[in-house]
């Protein structure tokens, strides 16, 4: 619970800041006199691996909106499906809340909240073996590539919260250290 709390502080102060510096910008800054068409955008990422002893498929499709030109909102859904000569088939499914801070042009800050369903693999688990929810507090950076509301990106990110059934436990940069990954994506201004 208290990395769950941890994680709402950070996304809120996050926020907080943004906010803040956007509101003592000229009010053309803001997006509320555009049309929605301009303020919205789709994108995600997609991965695909396959080896010979293992499968792996994602789908992660997204929804923005722009608060001001360079702050903006959104939701994503996520799924998973994975099998491996060592595990069962797995299916991890969820969502997510995010906002982004673009700035530079091509450098934006990142903070996501996910919440996903997993097989639970802690043997200390009451419902080991089961299905339970994993909260995931992310927060990094990245970089976009493209011009225009199109593009696609990189984003380094960290888990606060670094949960023992995270899917995301096997990316990590360093082994299973630093609970540091890295996502890709694209973003298809409408």
């Amino acid at each position: 619970m208290k990395q769950f709390l941890l994680t709402l502080v950070c996304l809120s102060a996050f926020s907080g800041v943004i906010a803040q510096r956007d509101s003592t910008r000229n009010s053309n800054n803001l997006m509320r006199d555009k049309p929605l068409r301009e303020r919205l955008y789709l994108g995600g990422d997609i991965g695909l691996n396959f080896g010979n002893s293992f499968a792996f498929f994602s789908a992660s499709p997204l929804v923005g909106y722009r608060l001001t030109e360079n702050w903006s909102v959104g939701t994503s859904f996520k799924y998973q499906w994975f099998r491996s000569d060592f595990t069962p088939s797995n299916h991890i499914y969820g969502g997510s809340l995010f906002t982004r801070y673009e700035m530079f042009q091509q450098f934006l800050l990142h903070a996501e909240y996910e919440v996903l369903n997993v097989t639970d693999y802690n043997i200390f688990s009451p419902s080991y073996g089961g299905r339970t929810n994993v909260h995931v507090g992310l927060v990094g950076l990245g970089y976009k590539y493209g011009n225009g509301n199109s593009y696609a990106q990189l984003l380094l990110l960290y888990d606060l919260i670094d949960d023992s059934n995270s899917p995301y436990q096997n990316q990590y940069i360093f082994g299973s250290g630093i609970p540091l990954f890295i996502r890709g994506g694209f973003i298809i201004g409408l």
